[in-house]
């Protein structure tokens, strides 16, 4: 999971809309995989929906979908 601040939905709206054609940036769908199903999300998926709400330490959070258990991005 990462948090799923404003920001993070703008770069991945970008890179939805092809702002990201190498795929260098960290936000890009293609450097992640679900944990749900394993499969890599893809350039033109919006892997941050559908947002998920935790309380940690009583403090409201909101979280991306639980991703594939990596140290660091999945590269393809």
């Amino acid at each position: 999971m990462v948090r799923d601040k404003d920001i993070a939905h703008e770069v991945v709206k970008k890179i939805v809309a092809g702002a990201d054609p190498t795929v260098q940036l960290v936000y890009n769908g293609a450097k992640w995989r679900s944990a749900s199903n394993n499969t890599i999300f893809g350039t033109q998926t919006d892997w941050l929906q559908t947002p998920v709400h935790l309380t940690i330490n009583g403090r409201r959070d909101v979280f991306s979908q639980r991703l594939v258990n990596n140290i660091a991005p999945f590269l393809n």
